[in-house]
């Protein structure tokens, strides 16, 4: 069987997944808003997490989780999350003298455990990189009927995260449709490697010619194309250069 590949248009808010020359699906995915953009690079899916706790990222924790912990512990409760050590052992959060805290002096981590809320929802789909970026569901579903879907934090949301993933996981037996449901409604999360890495390119392209030689436009959401329209103009050397340091 080919090899499977995954096209995520950041400019089209699309996810395609491809087999040789045929789009096996193709779903509306939610990317990174223009502050936090999604970044263009190719990487290898190499495994997926049924039911993933959430550990926040730095960004997050400071702008948006902090400050509402130092109004008191009802976030947490309220979010299903806990205040880890660094060694990830759990602190209560009237262990911490909330006065010595500040969104630049936050020694803790904090982690979501798996469940309706979770900011990943039930599945991701892990190719590591330096980004620290991946797919995955989402219990914020009412984005996916915008048009325009640059709202995450540079993550890829997708629509349809259950068929991604039992076409991801065709060539296991063991990964039944059933059993998938199964794995993606359970309180500890479940790691499965893929047989077979995935190759996953993430793009910027606001034109294209699609598979019926029609040409295809899109907004160009994080206003790239007239810095590379600028670049293209100067000296070649000078203008690889220029492009590459915009993707």
């Amino acid at each position: 069987m080919a090899e499977k590949h995954i096209i995520v248009n950041i400019a089209n808010f699309k996810l395609d997944l491809i087999v040789g020359a045929d789009t096996l699906i193709s779903m509306r995915a939610v990317v990174g808003e223009a502050k936090r953009k999604t970044p263009v690079f190719n990487e290898s899916m190499t495994y997926i997490v049924f039911s993933p706790t959430w550990t926040v990222p730095n960004t997050i924790l400071q702008e948006d989780v902090i400050p509402e912990l130092l109004k008191g512990p009802g976030y947490l409760v309220k979010k299903n999350m806990k205040l880890l050590r660094n060694d990830g052992s759990e602190l209560p959060y009237s262990d911490v003298d909330w006065s010595t805290i500040s969104q630049s002096n936050f020694p803790y981590i904090v982690r979501q455990d798996p469940g309706p809320g979770n900011a990943l929802g039930k599945v991701k789909f892990m190719f590591p990189n330096d980004y620290n970026v991946y797919i995955h569901d989402t219990p914020s579903k009412s984005f996916f009927a915008r048009d325009a879907r640059a709202v995450s934090h540079g993550c890829i949301r997708v629509e349809d995260p259950f068929d991604l993933a039992v076409l991801l996981l065709s060539d296991e037996p063991k990964w039944t449709p059933d059993n998938i449901r199964n794995a993606m409604q359970q309180t500890e999360e479940q790691t499965v490697l893929l047989k077979v890495p995935v190759d996953v390119m993430v793009v910027y392209l606001t034109a294209w010619t699609d598979g019926k030689d029609r040409i295809q436009f899109r907004n160009d959401v994080y206003q790239n194309d007239e810095k590379v329209l600028e670049a293209l103009n100067q000296r070649p050397e000078v203008a690889r250069a220029r492009v590459m340091s915009l993707l």
